[in-house]
C-alpha cells in the first residue's frame, strides 16, 4: 500500500483514501555499492528494451548508482522488466521492489513472480534489488507480507538485495482518510520501531543476510517546519523520535527520501496565468541550488547532521519522477499546477528524464545522495486513480513513452515571435484522416504545437470506430504537447445530425478536461450559407432562433461535465471576415440570408455574454478587391498589403483593427480570436481575383513570405476605441497540408505539407516550386478530402 506524499513545503504527494495504512517500498544503504560502468549491449541479449527513436546515451553520468522503481502495472508482466535505461543501452542495475506480492495473489502465483524477478536480475542483468516488506496497523497482515517479503530475498539471494524497507511514507498516515487516530497512536507509540527492529533481527538468522541494511521510507516533508529537532515531530507524526531510535539502533541505517517537485504544492503560475516557465524550470533542474530536488538534498544533509553529527551519513532518494500526460492524483489534489499544459506535457516529462540521466548525484558544497531511484517503468493505477510517471505506458506496449516529436523534414529554420503559445495549426480536412501524424512542431520552427482547431469531428461515412480513434488521436496530440483544442460542433438545418454531432464532440471535450479545451464553435462561416446553395428554409431557420438555442443548450451541456464546472468555457460561431465590411452603420452584417448583427445582439444580451469569443477567418490571399499593377503583368502592391500583418495598411490589420471596432461597440473588450488565416502554392484552383493572372502571387516564395511573417507576427492590432493597441488573443493557420476544397473538391495550396504521405514541409529549404502531387495524387478521390459542409 503506498501512502500519501505531501506537506506544506515537501515537494511531495497524497494519495487518495486508503483502507490499509502504508506499505513497505524497499531501500538500501550505501554500504557496498559501487559505480558501475556499462557493459556491451550483446551481453543483454533476451532481455526487453523499449522501443525509441531517441538517443539520450551523451546525457548520461553516474548510471551505475541510478535505480528503477518495478510498479504495479509491472507486476503484470515480470518477464518485460525493463534491462536497459530507455535512450541509452546503459544496464539497470538497481530496481526498487515497492512489495513482494499484489492483493489476492495466492502462494503459486507470489512464487511464479519470485521466479521471474530472480531470473531477471541475476541471470539477465546481474542487478540488486531494494525490497519492502509493510507496515499497517494490522499485525497479522503484515506477519503474512513479511513472510511472502522472505520468499523474494531467498529467491534473490544475499548478493543481489541491497537493504529492506520497513514500511514507507509513514510520516503521511495521519492525513490519509479513513486512518483512525487509534491506528496512528499505535504506529508512532513503538510499533514502527518494534516492526524495524524484528525485521533486522530475522535478517540477521538468515544466511548471508546478517548485514543487509534496513530503512524505513518518508517523504521530503520530514525536513521541513521541525524547529529546534532534525526531523518532524507532531502528535500524528513522531519520526524524529523514531529516526533516534532506528539510527542508535541498527548500525547499517539508511536515510531514505521521496522527493517529487512534481506535487509541489507552492508552485504558481506565471504572471499571464497562462503559462508556468517558472515552475517547470526549477522543478526539473538537477544542477543549482535552488532546484527543488537539489534544495531538498541540501536540507536533508542539514537535518541529518543535526541528529547523527555526519556530514556523509548514507543517504538515497527513494522515488523521484514527473508524469506525462498530467496524473489523477494531481488533478484531485487541485492547486495551480493542474491548470497549466506544459506542466504535465510530453517535452516538460523529457526534460525532467534528461536531468535525471545527467545528473551525477552531486549537490553543491554537500554530499549529494549514493544512489537515487526513479519511479518508474510503467504507468499504474494509485488507489484507481490513473498516474503517469512510467517510461512505458503499459504491459502491451513495447515502445517507449518518450520519442522524437512528430516533425516535417527540412532545411529551412526560420524565427518565431514570443506569442506562438497564442499560436494554432487548424487540423485541416486531410490531416483528419492522419491524424495520428499531426506535427508537435511548427514547421521550419523549434517551437512546440501549442494549440489545434478542429474544424470537424468526423469525414462522410466514418464509422464509430473511426471517429473514436480520431478522438484518441487529438487527446493523445493535446496531452503529448501541453495543447488546447478548439473544439467545433456543426450547425446544419437537420437537428438529429447537429445532436450527433454534438455528442461526439463532447466525447472529445470531457476527455480533453480543463487542462486542454481552449473552447467550443457551435457553427462556422454560417454568413455563407447562400453560396452553398443552402435553401432559404433552411436560412431563415437558422438565423431566426436555430444557431442562438443550439448555442445556449450547448453551453448548458459543457456547465454539467464535472472537470468544467466553475470555469469560463470560451464559446463562440466562426463567421468569415465579410461580417464586417457592411455600410449600414451597423456593428455586423444584416442581410435577410445573414443576420449576424441581430444573432450577436442576441448573444450579448443574454447568459452568454460572460463566455463569449468573437471569431472571424481573415484569407488575403483570396481578397477579391486585389488588383494587378499598371503594367499588368505584375502584382507588387497586392502583394505588399496582402502579405504583411504589423502595418496599418495590411489587410490584416486593417479588417482585424475594423473587427475590433465592431466588437467594442456592441461589447466593449470583448476577445477576439483570428479563427483561420493561410496562403496557397501552387495557386488555389478557387482563386477567382486578378490574382490569378500573377504568376509571383501564388510562388513558393510567396508562400514562404506570408508564413514568415505570421509566425513573426507580434498579434498586435489598433484600437481606436481606446486609442491603444491591444491584443489578438489567439490566432490560426491553416492548415497542416492541402486539400480539397468543400463541396467541388477542387485543390487549395494552402497546407504546409502536401499529402499524408509526404513527410517534407513544403518549405524545405530549396529552391524549387511545389510540384502538382497533391492534385495527382488525389484526383481519383477528392470527395475523401471534402471538409463538412453545412
Amino acid at each position: 500500500v503506498i501512502s500519501g506524499r505531501r506537506s506544506p513545503r515537501e515537494k511531495v504527494k497524497v494519495y487518495a483514501a486508503i483502507a490499509l495504512v502504508c506499505s513497505a517500498m524497499a531501500v538500501g544503504l550505501t554500504i557496498g555499492l559501487t559505480r558501475q560502468s556499462s557493459p556491451e549491449a550483446s551481453a543483454l541479449a533476451g532481455t526487453f528494451a523499449c522501443e525509441t527513436d531517441l538517443d539520450l546515451s551523451l546525457l548520461e553520468a553516474s548510471m551505475g548508482a541510478k535505480g528503477l522503481s518495478i510498479d504495479d502495472e509491472s507486476f503484470n508482466c515480470p518477464n518485460s522488466l525493463l534491462a536497459t535505461w530507455p535512450g541509452t543501452k546503459t544496464p539497470i542495475k538497481y530496481l526498487r521492489l515497492f512489495r513482494a506480492s499484489q492483493t489476492g495473489w495466492k502462494d503459486v502465483e507470489i512464487e511464479a513472480f519470485a521466479n521471474s524477478l530472480a531470473a531477471h536480475v541475476k541471470k539477465k542483468v546481474d542487478a540488486k534489488v531494494l525490497v519492502g516488506t509493510q507496515i499497517t496497523c494490522t499485525e497479522m497482515e503484515d506477519e503474512v507480507d513479511w513472510d511472502r517479503t522472505k520468499v523474494i530475498l531467498n529467491k534473490l539471494g544475499p548478493e543481489h538485495v541491497l537493504a529492506v524497507a520497513v514500511g514507507n511514507e509513514l510520516d503521511q498516515l495521519a492525513a490519509i482518510p479513513g486512518v483512525s487516530k487509534t491506528c496512528v497512536d499505535k504506529i508512532w507509540s513503538g510499533y514502527l520501531l518494534d516492526s524495524l527492529n524484528s525485521r533486522a533481527k530475522d535478517l540477521q538468522g538468515m544466511a548471508g543476510f546478517e548485514s543487509t541494511p534496513v530503512t524505513s521510507v518518508f517523504t521530503a516533508g520530514i525536513l521541513w517546519g521541525t524547529g529546534d529537532l532534525p526531523f518532524k515531530e507532531t502528535d500524528t507524526c513522531k519520526v524524529n523520535t523514531f529516526m533516534s531510535a532506528a539510527v542508535k539502533a541498527q548500525k547499517n541505517w539508511v536515510f531514505v527520501l521521496n522527493i517529487y517537485p512534481y506535487f509541489d504544492g507552492e508552485l504558481k503560475m506565471d504572471d499571464d496565468n497562462l503559462h508556468c516557465k517558472g515552475a517547470i524550470a526549477k522543478s526539473v533542474c538537477l544542477d543549482k541550488a535552488d532546484c527543488a530536488v537539489i534544495n531538498n538534498v541540501l536540507k536533508a544533509r542539514e537535518r541529518m547532521k543535526l541528529l547523527t553529527g555526519n556530514d556523509n551519513d548514507p543517504f538515497w532518494i527513494g522515488e523521484m519522477g514527473w508524469s506525462t500526460p498530467i496524473a489523477g492524483t494531481l488533478q484531485k489534489g487541485g492547486g495551480a499546477m493542474t491548470y497549466c499544459p506544459d506542466f504535465s506535457d510530453h517535452w516538460t516529462f523529457k526534460q525532467y528524464y534528461d536531468s535525471f540521466l545527467s545528473w551525477d548525484l552531486s549537490a553543491p558544497n554537500v554530499k549529494g545522495p549514493e544512489l537515487a531511484f526513479y519511479f518508474t517503468m510503467r504507468d499504474s493505477l494509485n488507489f484507481g486513480v490513473t498516474e503517469h510517471f512510467g517510461l512505458i505506458d503499459s504491459c502491451q506496449e513495447s515502445e517507449c513513452k518518450l520519442q522524437q516529436p512528430k516533425v516535417c523534414a527540412s532545411g529551412l529554420t526560420m524565427t518565431s515571435s514570443q506569442k506562438m503559445s497564442h499560436k494554432g495549426l487548424v487540423v485541416d480536412s486531410t490531416s483528419i484522416s492522419c491524424s495520428d501524424k499531426l506535427l508537435d512542431v511548427w514547421p521550419n520552427t523549434e517551437d512546440t504545437v501549442k494549440i489545434i482547431r478542429i474544424p470537424v469531428l468526423s469525414q462522410r461515412g466514418w464509422e464509430e470506430k473511426k471517429i473514436n480513434a480520431y478522438i484518441d488521436d487529438i487527446v493523445e496530440f493535446a496531452q503529448r504537447n501541453g495543447a488546447k483544442v478548439l473544439v467545433t460542433t456543426q450547425i446544419s438545418c437537420n437537428g438529429k445530425d447537429d445532436d450527433l454531432d454534438w455528442e461526439r464532440a463532447l466525447r472529445l471535450i470531457v476527455r480533453l478536461g480543463r487542462l486542454h479545451l481552449l473552447g467550443v464553435a457551435v457553427g462556422e462561416l454560417l454568413d455563407l450559407m447562400a453560396s452553398w446553395g443552402t435553401s432559404n428554409t433552411c436560412i431563415n431557420n437558422v438565423w431566426t432562433s436555430y444557431l442562438f438555442d443550439k448555442l445556449t443548450t450547448r453551453k448548458n451541456d459543457l456547465s454539467n461535465i464535472e472537470d468544467l464546472k466553475g470555469i469560463r468555457v470560451p464559446l463562440t460561431s466562426i463567421f468569415s471576415s465579410q461580417i464586417i465590411w457592411n455600410d449600414d452603420g451597423k456593428p455586423f452584417m444584416e442581410t435577410e440570408k445573414a443576420q449576424v448583427n441581430t444573432f450577436v445582439s442576441k448573444v450579448v444580451g443574454s447568459g452568454l455574454k460572460d463566455s463569449w469569443v468573437f471569431a472571424i477567418t481573415l484569407r488575403p490571399y483570396f481578397d477579391p478587391n486585389l488588383k494587378m499593377d499598371a503594367d499588368g503583368k505584375h502584382c507588387n502592391d497586392a502583394m505588399k498589403k496582402a502579405l504583411c500583418f504589423n502595418e496599418e495598411s495590411c489587410l490584416i490589420q486593417t479588417s482585424l483593427t475594423r473587427a475590433r471596432n465592431s466588437i467594442n461597440s456592441v461589447m466593449n473588450g470583448g476577445p477576439l480570436w483570428l479563427a483561420e488565416t493561410l496562403w496557397s502554392s501552387p495557386m488555389a484552383t478557387t482563386l477567382s481575383s486578378e490574382m490569378k493572372n500573377c504568376e509571383e502571387y501564388s510562388s513558393l516564395r510567396t508562400f514562404e513570405t506570408y508564413y514568415k511573417n505570421f509566425l513573426e507576427w507580434d498579434m498586435k492590432i489598433d484600437d481606436y476605441s481606446f486609442g491603444q493597441e491591444v491584443d489578438v488573443e489567439f490566432a490560426f493557420y491553416s492548415g497542416y497540408r492541402d486539400i480539397h476544397t468543400a463541396g467541388s473538391g477542387k485543390p487549395q495550396y494552402s497546407g504546409l505539407m502536401t499529402t499524408c504521405a509526404e513527410n517534407s514541409c513544403k518549405l524545405a529549404g530549396d529552391a524549387t516550386e511545389p510540384s502538382n502531387l497533391f492534385e495527382k495524387s488525389h484526383a481519383d478521390d477528392a470527395q475523401a478530402f471534402t471538409a463538412q459542409v453545412v
